[in-house]
């Protein structure tokens, strides 16, 4: 929904709650942020994302708490709580502010996250008007993922409404519904086919994309 970017230049610090996950779990399933318990992760950033330059000379804070509640039954199982402080990357310093809660389930064939969140402005500084007074906004998302034939091929899909302001008007909505296949060709290395729909205030539009992913 643009109000996050997936990376961005900065410094961080991880701890692991209560050492570290089994060995069979990180090896068949996932083995980032492997702490038994969960994790807590904090970094300073400059807030406009790999992609673009600093437009101001605002860093961001951003974190993540993270907690594991029954690792020995169900390891996959994870509550986050996330969140932003800083100011959205344009001369004018709109605000920049998120809280976002998510439970997550990670297994070797299943992947299933839900997602709720607020956020003031984001972290272009394009929400917001011309005076760099911030937006707004809220939303929830959904993503599942299942794999088959011996994790070589998945089936995904992700499905997010997300209620905004705007100078215009205060009762806007935006939909977006994602659906997809790819083919893990070795480890992180795949190719994806799917088709997203988004729908705002009614009006909806499509795109087919296919991508091949390289992790070095």
């Amino acid at each position: 929904m643009k109000l996050l970017t997936s990376a961005d230049f900065g410094v961080s610090t991880q701890v692991l709650l209560g050492g570290e996950i089994s060995e069979e779990y990180q090896k068949k399933v996932n083995g980032a942020y492997p702490g038994k318990y969960g994790s807590i992760a904090i970094g300073v950033y400059n807030g406009g994302g790999y992609h673009a330059i600093e437009n101001n000379n605002n860093k961001t804070i951003q974190w993540r708490f993270s907690l594991r509640p029954i690792p020995t039954v169900l390891p996959g199982l994870q509550f986050s709580y996330a969140g932003t402080y800083g100011k959205g990357n344009t001369n004018l310093y709109p605000d920049w502010r998120t809280n976002t809660g998510v439970a997550s389930y990670e297994s070797e064939h299943i992947v299933l996250t839900s997602q709720i969140y607020k956020s003031t402005g984001n972290y272009s500084g394009s929400f917001s008007d011309s005076l760099g007074i911030a937006y707004g906004a809220s939303g929830w998302n959904t993503f599942a993922e299942v794999k088959l034939f011996k994790n070589k091929v998945s089936l995904f899909g992700s499905y997010g409404i997300m209620n905004y302001d705007d100078m215009n008007q205060s009762d806007n909505e935006l939909k977006r519904q994602i659906v997809g296949l790819a083919y893990h060709i070795y480890k992180r290395n795949k190719i994806v086919v799917d088709y997203q729909r988004r729908v705002k205030n009614g009006d909806a539009n499509g795109i087919f994309e296919v991508m091949l992913e390289l992790s070095l």
